[in-house]
Order: C-alpha cells, then structure tokens, then sequence
C-alpha cells in the first residue's frame, strides 16, 4: 500500500510538472516535449501500479479479491471498465 500512494503522488507530481514545464516553455514545442516527458513518466508508473497490482488505489474501481489473482480477460475488461487506458495500454498492464 506504501509504493501504491507513493506512485499516486508521483502522478500527480508529474502531473503538476508538466503544466508548470508547458507555462514556463517558451516555444509550442517546448511546452509539447515537457508535456510528452511527463506522460511517458506517468506510462511507466501506471505501469509499475499494475505490476504492483495497486489499481483499486487508482480508481472507484471494487478492489479485486486479494485470494485470488485476475486472470488476463478479467484485468483487461476491469482495465478498460474503469480506466481511460487505450486497449494496448490495458493490454501491457496485463501481461
């Protein structure tokens, strides 16, 4: 549960990171590259969430029965249910 809101805080900070990169930039494309840095960090740690199986953190989604682990279909339905992932990013949460 620790690294779970850890990884929550770190979205969030990234997050907060990439509006004040964008207000600060001082091109478009500046402003687009911080903005695309801080959603490729926001991938990997959604990523690391999953792989922690800490998604009921993230979401109103029920938190999944802790005796039991998701098989593929039922983690990429809930993925896709309760997230707004795109089916590749549900299916390498997945995996």
């Amino acid at each position: 549960m620790r690294e779970c809101t850890w990884i929550r805080s770190e979205i969030a900070r990234q997050q907060g990171l990439a509006g004040v990169g964008a207000a600060m930039a001082t091109t478009p494309l500046m402003a687009a590259a911080y903005q695309a840095m801080a959603q490729r960090n926001i991938a990997a740690l959604e990523a690391r969430a999953a792989n922690v199986q800490c998604t009921a953190a993230f979401s109103n989604a029920p938190a999944a029965a802790p005796v039991a682990r998701q098989s593929f279909d039922q983690c990429f339905a809930r993925c896709q249910q309760y997230t707004d992932r795109t089916k590749d990013q549900c299916f390498d949460a997945c995996k």
